[in-house]
């Protein structure tokens, strides 16, 4: 391939770079507003990332339920960390974005949202609702129903192409993107008054199914052209089987499974003696960390007591986790399996680009939604089924707060305004190429992973040994010019490793910063939860080669913490 290839030029109104239920909700909604939008990713629209793979639980406030109860609840399995005006906001729009999908679904002789005989929405309960609630429904008719109206509403896909970089003028102002289409070879240069960041988190292709080719590339582009990060302390993890990439704990739990130990006990009532094991996903992945340590490991789900309603209903709604069961010749049903957390980065409800209400990033006409946000309506981690709705919702205004943006720029000149670092930033790109010899992407990531993912740097962590993580990943960032790329599908694992090198970086430094144990975040040596000194938000800004950070307080408009000091998630309670 060639070393540094001119970009072929793709003007447009509105950017939307990534193509999960957040991206295709920005790009539909902004589609009615501008001409030309284009919806680019890394892989197949409508296969990529991990919408097509959610587990079938969907949260949504409907116009009946009691808004204030609705709120409080995410407030509190946020553990305030949330933006609470964004909770409000994300609660009476979730029946919307329901009722459009659903619309969009029927015209199409699909059904999403499970329906009970009397044609209502069945709603339940499972990982951390109490007052809260659920649907239940199936994420490849949801994707799917996205992709062809999104189709129908004229948006251009661009398949198969990962953006590198995002692209400034010569007065620091957004004006699109590069990209590159790792099959043809083909380099891009996205012209753009308004660009929606929707690519998903950072997974740091962890075990967990349908993450893998989630390496935070737009948070880290967001980031270099100094977009403000928020919360990076708090990655999210789940919990799946020990041997094979599975999903769908909110059924598993809502179907009547408990987790046991090596000494046979339904230890998550310990923990949460109000949900037991309906905890959220912090609950249940710190308790697993701690009953190991504590010489009680390892960790089995048990779903003997699910009937066969809830058999029929978890293989109808998870078929990729039920196939790859089947060709390994395990019953699910039939005896425990070995159950472990599963350390997925920053995406479902964890750290990333900092948004207002409207989505709006610090840089402007940059906005962000799904993953690639900070998820301000989710805080912490909040009950099962959350960060599908966030997505959609996100998405929802994203698009049309980008699609407003871009008509009222719509005098603004984009072709032929001096961009910068277009060439450094593909010389910076193509640079494994012209490596004869040297590292692989693949050795670099999994060193990478060697250090993030034991459980005293992932989940129980403490001063030790997160500088002693710090160092190690500092040393391997040093590596990073030396990988080696012998086509274009090595070339974009490069920058993947790049990206999530970037990102594990500021994950372990603001970890250290907050002396205190909050959602996933737990601190042994801090093993409390500081209303008092921490209830702030941790940011990081890039300034050239430098980093600025700073916290700001959160406000507490609505639910006020009750202590000034409580328990986190991972201490025994009974």
């Amino acid at each position: 391939m060639a070393v540094c290839p001119r970009p072929r030029e793709i003007d447009c109104d509105v950017l939307v770079i990534g193509a999960g239920v957040a991206g295709l909700f920005a790009a539909i909604e902004a589609s009615k507003l501008v001409d030309r939008v284009v919806l680019v990713d890394k892989a197949k629209i409508g296969r990529s990332g991990c919408s097509p793979f959610a587990a079938g639980i969907y949260d949504a406030c409907f116009p009946s339920d009691n808004l204030d109860e609705w709120v409080r609840e995410l407030v509190v399995a946020g553990e305030y960390l949330n933006d609470q005006e964004w909770v409000r906001q994300h609660c009476q729009n979730t029946y919307e974005v329901v009722r459009r999908l659903d619309e969009w679904a029927e015209n199409e002789g699909k059904q999403i949202f499970r329906q009970d005989e009397a044609g209502n929405f069945w709603r339940g309960k499972s990982r951390g609702h109490i007052h809260t609630s659920h649907l239940v429904f199936d994420a490849l008719a949801a994707i799917d129903t996205l992709r062809r109206k999104a189709r129908e509403e004229k948006v251009n896909f661009v398949e198969r192409t990962v953006i590198t970089d995002l692209v400034t003028d010569s007065q620091g102002r957004l004006r699109g993107a590069l990209g590159f289409n790792y099959r043809q070879g083909i380099f891009y240069l996205f012209l753009a008054r308004a660009v929606v960041a929707a690519a998903g988190g950072c997974g740091y292709k962890s075990i967990f199914l349908g993450h893998k080719n989630l390496t935070g590339d737009i948070q880290a582009a967001a980031f270099r052209a100094g977009a403000t990060l928020k919360n990076m302390e708090f990655t999210s993890s789940n919990t799946c089987h020990r041997d094979y990439d599975t999903h769908g704990m909110n059924l598993f739990v809502h179907v009547g499974g408990r987790f046991i130990n090596s000494l046979g006990e339904d230890f998550m009532w310990k923990y949460r003696p109000d949900l037991g094991p309906k905890g959220r996903r912090q609950d249940l992945c710190l308790a697993f960390c701690r009953e190991v340590k504590e010489g009680r490991g390892p960790i089995y789900l048990d779903l003997s007591a699910a009937n066969e309603e809830g058999k029929k209903l978890c293989r109808q709604i998870l078929p990729e986790t039920f196939k790859a069961w089947e060709r390994a010749g395990v019953d699910p049903f039939d005896q425990p399996m070995e159950w472990v957390p599963a350390f997925y980065g920053t995406l479902s409800t964890s750290g990333g680009i900092d948004i207002d209400l409207n989505c709006a990033t610090s840089l402007e006409g940059l906005f962000a939604a799904g993953d690639a946000s900070c998820s301000p309506a989710n805080g912490a981690g909040g009950p099962g089924g959350a960060a599908y709705p966030y997505a959609s919702v996100s998405g929802f205004l994203a698009g049309g707060a980008a699609g407003r943006y871009a008509r009222e720029k719509a005098d603004q000149r984009v072709r032929g305004e001096r961009l910068n670092q277009v060439e450094e930033n593909l010389e910076r790109f193509v640079r494994p190429v012209k490596i004869s010899s040297g590292l692989t992407s693949g050795q670099l990531v999994s060193e990478m992973q060697k250090v993030l993912f034991p459980f005293p740097v992932s989940f129980l962590k403490n001063r030790e040994s997160l500088e002693h993580a710090l160092s190690q990943i500092e040393m391997i960032k040093e590596r990073c010019p030396d990988i080696q790329a012998k086509d274009g599908h090595e070339l974009v694992k490069a920058w993947e490793a790049n990206n999530m090198i970037e990102l594990a970086e500021l994950f372990l430094k603001t970890s250290l910063m907050r002396t205190e144990s909050r959602g996933f975040h737990f601190r042994e040596d801090f093993p409390r939860t500081d209303n008092v000194n921490w209830l702030k938000w941790i940011c990081w800004r890039k300034k050239g080669k430098d980093l600025e950070t700073w916290t700001r307080d959160i406000p507490t408009p609505y639910v006020k913490p009750e202590n000034d000091y409580e328990t986190p998630p991972g201490i025994i309670r009974t």
